[in-house]
């Protein structure tokens, strides 16, 4: 039966279009009538029918008037039923404007994205993923093993013989060009722009590596036109007309590596060392040497970003250029108009910027022009340099994530070489920490040690019930629930090593904690590292633990170089007192990194106001933000691009401290950007990683995505590290 209030809706709908057909009919009726009456003008006689004319007109203007009516009802019905429908797409537009902020797309679902259309729009058939070092972990990230396989890929193999050593992936060997056992199968490169990954690409359409039926090519990032022609010309050399191989060329702009929902990074290199116990390590694992002087070993080149380019170091020019690729790529892929802005006080910063915007106004100008209208506001893209906060990365990590790749280290790839605290004798296990594969990680890895305890315990209670119900069941189980279970082993496997894994992580990491008695020193380094707290008689607990031989000097070093930061133009003495005395005991290398931090992050040349004591204005927000407290002490550091993002949010970041990079876009600074881009030269943090996902949660975004990167993911000893290096590089040879 049909309710009373259907019955009335259909009943209007109805007359609704009853009323319009009486209307078309009528004024069709009309119009023939009137058609007739031209056409047998000439058969009738005026003089002898006036009244009955009279009648007629009488008649067309008593149907016009009818007409004029029903048109008249129809408007109202269809004006009434649009305003409603108006009202219904308004409020359909504001609930999908309010979901749309707290649901955007993430830059891993738009990679994801990416890579799934690609690998769709070659067609159905059996697929081989050509890949390369860097889009190894872009892949991976982005696609599980599953996905892949769902779409008929059944291999990946890397693009050449060098990217076979980078990625680890093993290469389908012993194949020539003649063999056509791989015809039917279709490459799907994915790959970077470089010239290697062009020559080694051509070597494989028109070499004696082996050779696929049909090459699907999709680049990274934007691609030169002599690189197309030397694809083309290799193409034809091979085969030519309708036998080209090389089937389609796009570019998709997933030229970074997303780390996780709301971060990127751009190196692709493992941060593993290669002493596996770097995590009971007292000296926190910076023991390579090189030589006799007792230099860092330069394993990567990432702290050539943090020297000036004016020093002219070797490899810097090309780790700028993949900065502002990688950039570059990222506003592509969001769909933006950037803006660029930079740390004022920072050479580096500067460069980075004015390249990047010289590449969208210049080179590729109408790639980045997705409708600049008022409206939709610009992108912000923030250079930031790492010395504007140095605090950050010396600060001992109290967050799930954040306290794993301190300790452990997480790959470019999300994986994991922890050892096992019971078994140190053991190879250290490999795990994978994503987000996308694992729900417990997804739900804690922003939650503090004491809370992730208490979440396994729960976890490990819980799957031990689960695990007695299904053993007690076995004796008298029927066979729908034996069906049942087979059903759901691989779920009940898969939950039983996410358990293992988490339990031997937190088991490990209570035991380093212990160990390195980093309860202890983080107390001092937040009483240090907060705004608004009293430093008063914390030098005499800092040189009490240089002293003490219990404490590793990872510990002693950070100590030092966040007091001194904190004090440097206050108490310079005992400053200088606390660095001698840390030189009895640590080496050279590590006083030479802190000397080098505090020339280049020190209160006089870092950009921004680390401490809120520039201004009154700032100090009263620290005093304020003091008062309020906090929920466990060993937090309450709040990163600096935590207000920075916020003030930009608001349009009140200062344009004299972050610059444009053209003066036109002055204006354009106080302006509510549409989102955010902010990149670290020098490397990010997942402390910053967190706030910026905190802060995209809050209302206080006001609409507004921040995406957080950086050249790499920094832990302490690799942040020592750089400093040491820049510091030979700034001393020359």
């Amino acid at each position: 039966m049909m309710s009373g209030k259907k019955t009335i809706f259909f009943f209007f709908l109805r007359a609704r279009f009853f009323f319009l057909f009486i209307f078309i009919h009528s004024f069709i009726h009309l119009f023939q009538k009137k058609r007739a009456r031209r056409r047998s003008l000439s058969s009738f006689d005026w003089t002898t029918t006036p009244l009955r004319r009279k009648r007629e007109r009488e008649r067309e203007r008593e149907s016009l008037v009818l007409l004029l009516l029903l048109l008249l009802v129809v408007i109202v019905e269809e004006t009434n039923a649009w305003g409603g429908q108006r009202n219904d797409m308004d409020g359909n537009k504001a609930s999908s404007s309010s979901s749309s902020t707290t649901q955007k797309h993430s830059l891993s679902s738009i990679f994801s994205n990416y890579i799934k259309k690609a690998l769709q729009e070659t067609g159905s058939g059996m697929k081989a993923l050509l890949v390369d070092g860097a889009t190894l972990p872009v892949v991976s990230n982005a696609l599980s093993q599953t996905d892949v396989l769902k779409r008929e890929v059944f291999a990946v193999e890397p693009l050449s013989d060098g990217d076979a050593t980078s990625t680890g992936v093993v290469p389908l060997r012993g194949r020539r060009s003649e063999d056509s056992s791989l015809r039917f199968v279709k490459a799907v490169c994915i790959v970077r722009p470089t010239s290697e990954n062009v020559n080694a690409l051509c070597e494989r359409i028109s070499g004696s590596l082996t050779s696929y039926g049909e090459f699907h090519v999709f680049f990274t990032n934007t691609v030169d036109e002599h690189k197309l022609r030397a694809i083309a010309k290799a193409d034809a050399r091979k085969g030519g007309g309708e036998n080209n191989k090389v089937k389609q060329i796009q570019e998709i702009f997933c030229d970074v590596i997303a780390t996780d929902e709301c971060t990127f990074v751009i190196d692709s290199k493992d941060c593993f060392k290669d002493d596996s116990m770097r995590a009971f390590d007292p000296n926190g694992g910076m023991r390579k040497r090189v030589g006799n002087n007792g230099s860092f070993q330069r394993s990567n080149y990432e702290y050539t970003l943090m020297c000036d380019p004016s020093w002219g170091v070797r490899n810097g020019t090309p780790l700028i250029d993949r900065c502002v690729e990688g950039v570059t790529s990222v506003c592509l892929a969001l769909k933006r108009p950037p803006l660029f802005r930079y740390s004022a006080k920072s050479n580096i910063a500067r460069r980075i910027a004015e390249d990047a915007q010289r590449v969208t106004s210049e080179r590729e100008p109408g790639l980045f022009d997705f409708g600049r209208r008022n409206d939709e506001g610009y992108c912000h893209a923030l250079i930031i340099d790492r010395f504007d906060d140095c605090v950050t990365p010396l600060l001992t990590q109290w967050t799930y994530q954040a306290m794993v790749h301190e300790i452990f280290g997480i790959s470019s790839s999300n994986r994991v070489r922890a050892p096992d605290a019971q078994k140190l004798s053991k190879k250290p296990e490999e795990f994978i920490l994503s987000s996308r594969e694992d729900a417990f990680f997804r739900d804690h890895k922003y939650d503090d040690y004491g809370d992730v305890g208490a979440a396994v315990k729960k976890y490990v209670d819980d799957f031990a019930n689960e695990r007695s119900k299904t053993t007690a069941s076995k004796s008298s189980a029927s066979v729908d629930d034996v069906a049942k279970f087979v059903e759901r082993y691989p779920e009940f496997r898969q939950k039983s090593a996410t358990v293992a894994k988490h339990v031997q992580l937190v088991h490990t990491l209570s035991k380093v904690i212990n160990d390195r008695q980093l309860m202890k020193v983080s107390e001092i380094e937040q009483e240090l590292a907060c705004a608004g707290t009293s430093v008063n008689g914390l030098e005499k607990q800092v040189e009490e633990i240089i002293n003490d031989p219990s404490f590793g000097e990872s510990e002693k070093v950070r100590l030092v170089g966040l007091y001194c930061l904190r004090r440097e133009t206050e108490a310079p003495q005992i400053c200088q007192h606390l660095l001698r005395v840390l030189s009895n005991h640590v080496g050279g290398k590590r006083i030479d990194a802190l000397d080098c931090m505090l020339r280049r992050g020190g209160e006089n040349a870092r950009t921004s106001d680390l401490f809120g004591t520039k201004t009154i204005a700032a100090r009263m927000r620290t005093s304020v933000s003091a008062l309020k407290g906090t929920e466990n002490v060993y937090t309450r550091h709040v990163p600096l691009v935590r207000s920075l993002v916020a003030q930009c949010a608001n349009g009140k970041l200062p344009s004299i401290e972050y610059s444009p990079t053209w003066d036109g876009f002055t204006p354009e600074c106080s302006k509510k950007p549409a989102e955010i881009i902010v990149f670290i030269v020098g490397g990010a943090t997942y402390a910053e990683a967190r706030a910026i996902a905190k802060f995209n949660a809050s209302k206080e975004s006001n609409g507004v995505t921040v995406t957080l990167g950086g050249y790499s993911m920094l832990h302490q000893s690799r942040f020592i590290e750089n400093l040491a290096n820049v510091f030979d590089e700034e001393r020359g040879p």
